[in-house]
């Protein structure tokens, strides 16, 4: 016969879960008209997998987070149909299955009571915790099911083998699979993982070799079979991007800084008063020492099963703490990556409740129940957050109507909106313009002609503008039609002067035909309102715009444009301020950014003498960086591009075109007409899974390939070419222009890296360090054959025009001059190589990553504030340097005081990883001198530090004096009051 306990406790069993399916059935209906974008893409990939297009194994676009959550709401789309409803049901599927588990484990622990307690704080959960249990957002439901099912296994087994027992084998398979799924979800399982093998290390010790052991890996493996299918046929890309993505924090910082703002975010207490967190707070500490006592109670009576139920508990609450806090997530204001604890906290307040149970009888479900109080007012939040987005969808619904009845296939919209793909069940792509996750639908948005734009999304308005494009510009953007004017470069030689803002001629680097060299404007704290570009004219010219190209994709955000007759006449307006688009045209329509981003600016033609372009500053931050500067001109108009493709794709097939370089426009044409019988390099086809990859525009010479151009820019294109020694045939086919190798012109030599950079409409070169050790390298051989000194000496200097800091070029040189007797020639050959690569300041620092400072030169003589000195830093760096990922800081002190700075990315203009001989790499620095200095003699510190890190010195090993990681230099800067200023105290 049962006791009245039992009775009393079957029955508030039944009655809290009756309340926990309640609550999800609730939250699931409120929840069906959410928009988080996240869930927009788990809706598809639902969809994908119950049609059968697909099984993704992880969320769209990215090479984690893994697919188990959204499987589950695809068999309920089998079953009911594909729904919002459906899919929010998936997902509170997972998590109404972790409340079994935490209630096992919360009884393991301490007892039933235990159990129910833990039951009744998890019925809801905290504000920051339910939402991921109900609200598909990608997996994270399944990593709190699969973390709360390894440790309660572990605990469940480990207490069976104390007793010197074995515990179950299906025990250690349920263990292996449960992990295996998690680990698959998300590397955040690393925590439950971790937890589980350190209390197996612990308790088992030299049983692990057991075959029950060996049985729980070879399950883990089977249930993130998955994970490891696709890593193997990926490169390992999880593992790579783990690798690079996940940057190591200020642990101190995010301890006690960041990681309780994120708890409070957790517990539904980041907008409450003062005194309500702090009361939420105090009976949650109440609870949780509770139920650490009853930890230490367990250990000292031998209780097993509870000791270590609750050690798995506390232990996976401190691994979890650590790697968030050692870790950059804790940089996302956002709770999620802390709501796996909340099962494990449920169970100690499960065991805390029974401590003081046993103390105060009823009145210890005060604390949990008033928890439980504070967790019910989300609920209110939740109704709020459902009605305004069901409000939100039905305006995305008549959206959805609006572009269906025009017609439109394929609609640029934000990804904050990715939801309207699954509401339109993806008759219409809507697709961001970055950061698309979806490949097919990238692809999709990539081929149509007739593209639209919601709003004015993207800037496009002023892309129509800016580029002299139009459109029908309604509540949806369409119809675009590209400028009516034909355009070409103005030769170089008809360019007199480009003033950049500083006030230098950047002619030659902005028109040498290398992205390799260009202009820029880095950071600056204060920069100026306005900056100037002026383009001055060798005689009056018809100008009707400009194209700028920047390597790295940095251009300012806004620009004006004027024009003037002559020197002495005014500015006129040629182009009013506009915002700077990511939008450029390619063929009848516009594309947006990607590597073939460009700067496109069209005005009415007028005859000018000088052009000036503004650049305005909205943001103090923003930079800019120009490798190409093309003037514009008008030209006759040619064919349109649509009407000459039949004429091209016959022209490629006569050509035998293996491999084709041509404009994005092209390229989705030519994949359509000839698919797979033709590789077009370079396409922008790459989803999000690989955006965190630098894009690299090499091109790669084959006998079958092609480089398809505009006529207009077809000099571009030769002019690279021939800098190269690339001889290919120029075949005009409609408006474009082929270059192709002819019969036999086709030599091995070119399939080497001859550092040719696409940019979509034209060929440049880059790599200039790469083509000088080819140079060098014909250099050597040429002069072994012949022996002839005066083409060794041409040779050298070619190769020294490309890269004048190779330092061993001019003492292979100084050495055939003196073999050949020349011993005055040698002599200044050896002066130019010493000075070269020797610091006038040695000072040997080498720092932790492997770099070595090896000295530097700094303008000698006293200065004064606001004057500009030249430093040069000469460093040596390894070859597996990765590029970009450290800066160096330089700090000028008076009195042990930093007054100024010239901190900035270490090597950023080099390229480090081709090191054909041991390499000094020399950093030319220009650094202003602050106009409100005091004068004195300034010491000079240094040292390295990862950018992405706070507090992140790079340890050093010198003679020189050191603190906190920073070296003081043998070197000193006197600067004296300017003149007519008294010296500072």
């Amino acid at each position: 016969m049962m006791e009245k306990s039992d009775v009393l406790h079957r029955r508030l069993l039944i009655v809290v879960c009756a309340v926990c399916a309640c609550v999800r059935v609730f939250l699931v209906w409120n929840t069906r008209f959410m928009l988080d974008p996240d869930a927009g893409v788990v809706a598809l990939m639902a969809k994908h997998m119950a049609e059968g297009v697909g099984f993704p194994v992880f969320f769209y676009g990215q090479p984690y987070m893994g697919s188990l959550e959204p499987a589950v709401s695809a068999a309920l789309f089998i079953i009911f149909g594909a729904s919002e409803l459906a899919l929010c049901a998936g997902t509170a599927l997972i998590g109404l299955c972790v409340l079994p588990v935490a209630y096992l484990w919360a009884r393991d622990a301490a007892g039933r009571w235990a159990g129910l307690a833990a039951l009744v704080f998890l019925a809801l959960g905290p504000a920051g915790y339910f939402p991921y249990l109900v609200v598909p957002r990608g997996g994270y439901a399944v990593i709190i099911l699969a973390g709360t099912l390894v440790l309660w296994l572990s605990a469940r087994i480990l207490s069976v083998e104390t007793r010197r027992e074995r515990a179950n084998w299906r025990l250690f398979t349920g263990l292996g699979l449960a992990a295996g799924a998690g680990w698959w979800t998300s590397a955040l399982e690393a925590a439950a993982i971790g937890t589980a093998g350190l209390l197996f290390l612990c308790v088992m010790r030299r049983r692990l070799a057991a075959w029950r052991v060996f049985l729980a890996g070879l399950a883990f493996f089977a249930g993130g079979a998955p994970f490891w299918i696709w890593n193997i046929r990926h490169d390992w890309a999880s593992f790579a991007y783990l690798a690079g993505g996940v940057q190591k924090a200020p642990f101190l910082d995010n301890l006690l800084k960041r990681m309780p703002e994120r708890f409070l975010l957790l517990m539904g207490l980041d907008n409450v008063s003062d005194w309500w967190a702090a009361l939420v707070l105090i009976l949650l500490g109440l609870l949780l020492l509770s139920g650490l006592l009853f930890l230490f109670r367990s250990l000292r009576r031998g209780d097993r099963r509870a000791a270590l139920s609750l050690i798995a508990a506390a232990l996976f609450i401190l691994f979890l703490l650590f790697l968030f806090c050692d870790s950059n997530f804790a940089r996302l204001r956002t709770p999620r990556y802390l709501a796996p604890l909340v099962p494990a906290l449920a169970v100690l307040l499960g065991a805390g409740t029974v401590w003081l149970f046993e103390r105060v009888r009823w009145a210890a479900a005060i604390p949990l129940l008033a928890l439980v109080v504070c967790q019910a007012g989300a609920l209110g939040q939740a109704l709020d957050k459902s009605e305004s987005q069901r409000a939100r969808r039905k305006e995305l619904a008549a959206l959805i109507e609006e572009v269906r009845a025009a017609g439109h296939d394929v609609v640029y919209r934000g990804f904050s909106d990715y939801w309207l793909n699954f509401m339109s069940r993806e008759a219409v792509c809507f697709s961001p313009l970055e950061g698309e996750r979806y490949a097919p639908s990238f692809e999709r948005a990539e081929r149509t002609d007739s593209p639209a734009v919601a709003g004015n999304y993207g800037y496009v308005r002023e892309f129509l503008f800016c580029s002299g494009g139009t459109a029908r510009c309604d509540s949806v953007v369409s119809g675009f039609r590209p400028p009516a004017m034909a355009e070409r470069p103005i030769a170089r030689d008809r360019i007199a002067a480009m003033i950049e803002p500083g006030g230098e001629d950047v002619l030659d680097r902005l028109t040498d035909g290398s992205v390799d060299t260009f202009v820029e404007r880095p950071f600056a704290a204060r920069p100026p309102p306005e900056e100037y570009f002026t383009i001055t004219f060798r005689d009056p010219t018809r100008v009707s715009g400009f194209r700028l190209l920047s390597r790295n994709h940095v251009y300012p955000t806004r620009m004006r444009v004027e024009g003037r007759a002559n020197a002495g006449a005014d500015w006129a307006i040629m182009k009013n301020e506009v915002i700077v688009p990511k939008f450029y045209w390619s063929g009848p329509r516009p594309f947006w950014g990607g590597r073939f981003r460009r700067l496109e600016c069209r005005f009415d033609p007028a005859l000018l003498s000088e052009v000036r372009i503004s650049f305005t500053k909205t943001d103090p931050r923003a930079i800019w960086q120009f490798a190409e500067l093309d003037m514009q001109e008008p030209c006759p108009a040619s064919i349109p591009e649509s009407e000459a493709l039949p004429g091209l794709l016959e022209g490629l097939k006569a050509a035998r075109i293996g491999r084709l370089y041509c404009s994005r426009w092209v390229a989705a044409k030519v994949r359509d007409a000839l698919g797979g019988a033709m590789e077009i390099a370079l396409a922008e086809t790459e989803p999000k899974i690989d955006s965190h990859k630098p894009p690299s525009n090499s091109i790669c010479l084959s006998e079958s390939a092609g480089i398809l151009v505009r006529a207009e820019d077809a000099d571009l294109t030769r002019r690279a070419l021939a800098r190269r020694r690339v001889k290919m045939i120029g075949l005009p086919i409609g408006p474009w222009v082929l270059f192709h190798f002819g019969p036999g012109q086709w030599d091995a030599v070119y399939s080497l890296d001859h550092g040719l950079y696409w940019s979509g409409y034209a060929c440049y070169t880059c790599r200039d360090w790469l083509w000088a050790w080819t140079l060098f390298q014909r250099a050597q051989s040429d002069f072994a054959g012949s022996g002839d000194i005066d083409m060794a000496i041409a040779d050298a200097e070619e190769v020294l025009a490309f890269c004048p800091h190779w330092q061993p070029v001019m003492s292979w040189l100084a050495g055939r001059l003196k073999d050949s007797g020349r011993l005055s020639e040698a002599r200044q050959w050896e002066a130019k190589a010493d000075r070269l690569w020797t610091p006038d300041t040695p000072c040997a620092i080498r720092f932790a990553n492997g770099v070595e400072l090896a000295g530097i030169s700094m303008a000698a003589g006293p200065l004064h504030p606001g004057a500009v000195f030249n430093v040069r830093y000469f460093f040596h760096c390894p070859a597996d340097y990765p590029r970009n990922s450290k800066s160096v800081f330089v700090h000028f002190r008076l009195n042990g005081k930093v007054v100024f700075q010239d901190d900035h990315v270490l090597l950023e203009n080099h390229d480090t990883n081709f090191q054909p001989f041991p390499m000094i790499y020399v950093e030319d620095r220009d650094v202003c001198i602050p106009a409100n200095v005091p004068a004195g003699t300034y010491e000079i510190g240094l040292g390295l530090y990862d950018p992405l890190r706070e507090m992140s010195r790079l340890a050093m090993s010198t003679q020189l004096p050191a603190y906190r990681r920073m070296a003081t230099l043998p070197v000193s800067l006197e600067i004296r009051a300017s003149p007519g200023r008294g010296s500072a105290e």
